[in-house]
Order: C-alpha cells, then sequence, then structure tokens
C-alpha cells in the first residue's frame, strides 16, 4: 500500500467520523438528551397546556393531537423560537463543529505535499477551476480592505472544494475512489441505525408523517433533513461508478432509498428518478421505456408533494423567500451582479451566527438553499458561470463518471453544496476529473 492509498483510507474513515462529530450535539439536542430543560419547554409548547403523551409501551413522545401533514406557517413561527437551540452551536461543541473544517483544510494540505511530484494543473487544462480560484481570491482581498474578515474567512470555509479540484487529482484513482464510497455508504446505515430514536423522541419541527404521527422528517447527524437527503442521493450516484462490486451498490441504493424517504427529500427522490432514467437511456432504452418512464416522471412529479409529506412544497421553489425569490432579490438588488457581496454573504454560517447576535458584516440577508444563488451572492454571475462550467468540464473529461454529475448539477439548484460535509468533498473530487490533464498532454 502506497502513502497515497494510507491518505485515501484515513480520508475515508475520517469522513464518516467527521460527519458524526459534526451533527453530534444537534441531534443529541433533537431527541432530548442535551439542552433536555429546553427540550421539554418545546414539547410544552408545541403541545399546549397538556403537554405530550407517551408512545405505544412507554417508547418516545408525541402530543395526544398530532394530525399528519406540515405545520402551518403561523403555528411554525411560533414554535421555531424554542427548538431554534438545536442549531445553536455552544462553546463546548465548536470544537465538535470544527473536526468537519479541519479534515478539509488537512485534504487540502496533504493534496498541496502530493502536488510537489507533480505539476500544478495547466491553466488551459483547469480554467474554469483557476477562474473561481482567482475570483475568491479578489473577493477576499477586498473583503479583508473592507475590514470584514471573519465574514471573509467564513467564506472561504466554502470554498475549499476548489482547492480540491486543483490539488485533488492524487485522490482521484478509482481505487481510491473506491475507498471513498464504501466510507459513504458505510455513512447511510449508521444513519440508519440513528432513525428509531429520532422517530420516537425526535422533535417534530417540521409536522407529523401519517404513519404513526412520528416526526416527518429526520437528519440524523446531517443537521437538516434535506443535508441528509442530498448526501443519500450523491452516496447513491458514487456507488453507481465506483462501487467495489454489487453487493455495494446494492447496499447503496437500499439505504439511500430509505434515509431519503425519512429525511422527506423531494431533491432526493428526484436524483434516484434521474438515476434510474440514466440507467435505462445507457442501455438502449426503446419506445416503451420512454412512454413507462415519462408516466412515472409525470406521476412523481404530482405524487411528490404527498410523498414527502410536504403539500407546499413548490413554496420552497415559487413561494415567498422560494429559490425564485430569492434570485430575483439578488438580480434587482443594487449590489454588483458581475462580482458579487463579497465572501461569506447569505451563507448559512451568517444567518447561525447572526441568531446568535454575531453579525460578522454590516447587514445580514436571507440565506439560499441553492449553489446557483449563494454563488451569485458571493462572487457574482462570473462565479456561477465558471461553476458550472467546471462541471461540465469534469463530466466530458470523465464520462464514465455522469451519474454523479447528474446529481451533483441536479441537487446544486436546491442544496449548498459548497457549505455541506462531505457533500463538498465530494464535489471537489468530481470537479478534480476535469483538472486533470488528458491523455494526449500527461507528461511522460
Amino acid at each position: 500500500m502506497t502513502a497515497q492509498d494510507r491518505w485515501a483510507q484515513f480520508f475515508a474513515a475520517a469522513v464518516v467520523a467527521a460527519t458524526f462529530a459534526n451533527g453530534a450535539a444537534a441531534y443529541l439536542k433533537r431527541i432530548g438528551v442535551l439542552e433536555h430543560e429546553r427540550y421539554e419547554s418545546y414539547w410544552q409548547i408545541h403541545c399546549g397546556g397538556g403537554g405530550p403523551v407517551a408512545r405505544v409501551w412507554g417508547f418516545g413522545r408525541r402530543c395526544t393531537a398530532s394530525e399528519p401533514g406540515p405545520l402551518d406557517t403561523v403555528r411554525y413561527r411560533r414554535e421555531e423560537p424554542h427548538f431554534f437551540f438545536v442549531f445553536e452551536v455552544r462553546p463546548s461543541e465548536a470544537a465538535l463543529k470544527l473536526a468537519k473544517d479541519a479534515v478539509m483544510l488537512l485534504f487540502v494540505g496533504v493534496s498541496l505535499w502530493q502536488a510537489r511530484h507533480l505539476r500544478a494543473p495547466r491553466l488551459v487544462d483547469a480554467w474554469p477551476a483557476w477562474g473561481l480560484c482567482t475570483l475568491v481570491f479578489v473577493a477576499a482581498v477586498w473583503g479583508i480592505a473592507r475590514g470584514e474578515g471573519l465574514k471573509t474567512l467564513m467564506g472561504l470555509r466554502g470554498m475549499t472544494f476548489i482547492a480540491t479540484a486543483l490539488f485533488g487529482v492524487w485522490m482521484t484513482d478509482v481505487s481510491r475512489l473506491q475507498r471513498v464510497c464504501r466510507a459513504l455508504v458505510v455513512l447511510l446505515v449508521l444513519q440508519l441505525l440513528l432513525v428509531p430514536a429520532e422517530l420516537l423522541w425526535g422533535m417534530p419541527m417540521a409536522g407529523y408523517s401519517s404513519v404513526l404521527a412520528f416526526p416527518s422528517r429526520i437528519a440524523g447527524t446531517l443537521v437538516k433533513p434535506n443535508s441528509l437527503g442530498v448526501l443519500a442521493a450523491i452516496t447513491v450516484a458514487l456507488a453507481e461508478v465506483y462501487a467495489p462490486d454489487r453487493r455495494w451498490r446494492i447496499a447503496a441504493w437500499v439505504s439511500g432509498i430509505l434515509v431519503i424517504l425519512f429525511a422527506g427529500s423531494a431533491t432526493g427522490w428526484m436524483v434516484l428518478f434521474s438515476l434510474v432514467v440514466f440507467r435505462v437511456v445507457h442501455r438502449q432504452m426503446t419506445w416503451k421505456w420512454v412512454a413507462a418512464l415519462s408516466l412515472i416522471g409525470a406521476l412523481l412529479l404530482l405524487t411528490l408533494p404527498r410523498v414527502v409529506g410536504r403539500p407546499n412544497l413548490l413554496d420552497s421553489l415559487t413561494g415567498p423567500m422560494g429559490r425564485l425569490d430569492l434570485l430575483r432579490g439578488a438580480l434587482s438588488s443594487g449590489d454588483s451582479i458581475l462580482l458579487g457581496r463579497g465572501l461569506g454573504a447569505g451563507t448559512n454560517t451568517e444567518q447561525v451566527l447572526a441568531s446568535q447576535r454575531i453579525q460578522l458584516g454590516p447587514e445580514t440577508r436571507p440565506g439560499s438553499d441553492s449553489t446557483a444563488i449563494l454563488l451569485l451572492g458571493e462572487i457574482g454571475v462570473f462565479g456561477v458561470l465558471l461553476f458550472y462550467a467546471a462541471l461540465a468540464m469534469g463530466w466530458h473529461r470523465q464520462r464514465r463518471a455522469t451519474p454523479i454529475f447528474i446529481a451533483l448539477g441536479l441537487t446544486s439548484l436546491t442544496f449548498t453544496l459548497p457549505e455541506a460535509f462531505p457533500t463538498n468533498l465530494v464535489l471537489g473530487l468530481a470537479l478534480a476529473h476535469g483538472c486533470a490533464r488528458p491523455p494526449s498532454v500527461m507528461p511522460p
């Protein structure tokens, strides 16, 4: 085993450990192990004067009146101050949250060390990634010059995928990506082991499912349900390409479907459907398959709000503060559309710190659940164009990895990939394919 193989094995294990460390406190708060008094206070508010009651055989808790479906807007806003403590980070939890950043920084450091034996990617081979790197550098210098050093630093946390893309090519060897694939499948299986406790004792922040009044969306140690669903979808896509054998691929699909079901992730279902379509197309689709998939796709679109237990699902796209509304706001604002508002603008980190009265800049604006809108706010239109050019180049040079680029392309529209761990690592490794030199220009 080479040194690079040992490092690959280390980072595969570190991904699992850091993901658990990052969300352990939030998970334990959600089921009442940590911050128990605030947990009890939430249930009193949520259930009204009577408080919660025990479930069957005394395990778990729920309200006496637990109507299936999401909470109405008024009730959600009334309860939000009482459950937001789940997302707050106490000083004693900071080290756990920083574990993922330590893994990413260590990976970049090791990649730079490995790069001493190789030439840096040429501009002609990796111009989208180098362009992103240049924009981030300019934005960082400008942010520090304006006295927004902390905000800039927080924004740089979400840009480590660019360094991974430029210098992480050593990790794109098939055997090393298989290690990453196995680690993510194991991570999904471990997340499933956490599901029963969250179903029984978890805080139903988003509402109740139609089955036994369980919480309608679970998050495991990914902090938020959509993060868990996106991770599951990307893991399935990774297994389609790099699963060591059929057993790992089946394990990825089974665990991925279950995780997306419990997370109530519409994005996850759309990615899985797209992967199924790709598999069929890849095997010479007949007109019968076209008709069947068209029918299934139409039914999925019509029933998706009910499948995920979110009748107002389309509001996240077209409603107030939905993705299209945020995009219109970004494009119509007086800010620089071409270069953005600076690193850290509109990030989830900025929102969480603002909720804890830590102001990173002169103004905090609503965050976004879209990579495109996030990059538009931070580094402008040029940054968005370069990001998708990097994805396209990666796909063009590694057609075998098409399922991964399908997953990343779709999830980037409804999820902030650069901010979330470990999807930011997978994103960087996928883009690294586009930064590798084509065989025809590889040095001897």
